[in-house]
């Protein structure tokens, strides 16, 4: 019997739900359900080990083929599915860790699936085949799945990679150094802050991290650096207090277009982030999630940003992600240590949903 988090049997839950429902609505800004704008399913299509598999929307039901025959080899019900979709939604918000749904089991063998995550890399949770209205054609869309079912998702993952080396601008004795080592890394920097002293980018430890960085923008690096140091320094959570934080600093200069320029740079980094980058692997400005962005809403209720939503989507990333403290010791930061002559100190950065 399978068995797994809220968060990838959200994933299960969006696949039944979409059959069922045989349509996926946009979301407006403020991720309410547009109820004029959606996009009819065709089919959706799933990886399984070594076979893809391909669920066909009819009127009454949904035909199931592989990819190496292409002959249809069953048919179920599509309201099995809604009743499936029922059964998980409870499962999933009475659950807590990892658990099993025997009420799915069934129809999860009848559909061939033998895992909840399809063995994928990159960022596409789940594909599928839609009619797009603006060219009159059916498309194949990869979505990105994001689940409000559990706890609040990730959308940058902390790790050794988002390790970030800045500078002190200032002097302290060991005994100053091993006192403030003892605060947690927010207190830390407040306390440099406050003392009026200067915290600079020196390097990202991730060579790869830093050009996929510039690859968004050259400055993006600086920028980051400036948000990063604003949270740790106890000027805000939330990305949208954060930003409007480095406008009012405006440490790269930018005038009287800061608010735009600040702003515009920020939401695109969120956006692919959201979309294909990731900090340890090479990436070439291509999307992976080529839909965009499925969310899974507390009360069940699916929504999307369609990549053609694209400011939506930017608006409502920016007003719900914040910065957060990963683990100090798992990833070791938020130590001032010296190296010759200076002061160091390394922070992380991590990316959740609000």
């Amino acid at each position: 019997m399978l068995s797994g988090n809220r968060g990838e049997w959200s994933e299960i839950y969006t696949f039944f739900k979409l059959l069922a429902d045989g349509k996926l609505h946009a979301a407006n800004a403020d991720l309410s359900l547009n109820p004029s704008s959606y996009y009819p399913i065709v089919k959706i299509i799933r990886r399984q080990k070594s076979f893809t598999f391909e669920y066909v929307l009819h009127d009454s039901n949904i035909s199931i083929s592989r990819d190496d025959s292409h002959s249809v080899l069953k048919t179920i019900d599509r309201n099995e599915f809604a009743t499936a979709m029922t059964d998980l939604l409870s499962a999933i918000t009475q659950a807590r860790s990892t658990f099993e749904v025997p009420a799915v089991e069934a129809i999860l063998t009848q559909c061939e699936i033998t895992s909840l995550k399809e063995p994928h890399n990159d960022k596409g949770d789940i594909s599928l085949v839609a009619h797009d209205s603006k060219v009159n054609q059916d498309k194949e869309f990869a979505f990105s799945i994001k689940s409000q079912l559990g706890s609040a998702s990730t959308l940058l993952n902390a790790s050794g990679a988002t390790n970030f080396k800045f500078r002190i601008n200032g002097d302290l004795t060991d005994t100053e150094i091993q006192s403030l080592n003892l605060l947690g890394p927010k207190d830390l920097l407040n306390h440099l802050v406050k003392q009026n002293f200067d915290i600079s980018l020196d390097e990202i430890y991730n060579e790869q991290f830093e050009a996929n960085l510039k690859m968004i923008d050259s400055l993006m690096p600086k920028i980051v650096a400036e948000i990063m140091v604003a949270y740790y320094s106890g000027h805000g959570n939330t990305l949208a207090e954060l930003v409007e934080k480095i406008i009012a600093s405006d440490a790269l200069n930018y005038g009287k277009s800061a608010s735009e320029t600040y702003t515009h740079k920020v939401k695109t980094l969120l956006q692919d982030v959201a979309l294909g980058m990731t900090p340890s692997k090479p990436w070439s400005g291509n999307y992976d999630a080529t839909g965009g962005y499925i969310i899974v809403k507390a009360n069940g209720e699916i929504v999307c940003f369609h990549a053609y939503n694209r400011e939506a989507f930017r608006d409502y990333l920016l007003r719900s992600t914040k910065l957060e403290t990963a683990s100090r010791s798992r990833h070791n930061f938020g130590h001032i240590y010296r190296e010759g002559s200076d002061l160091c100190i390394d922070l992380n950065l991590q990316i959740r949903f609000i």
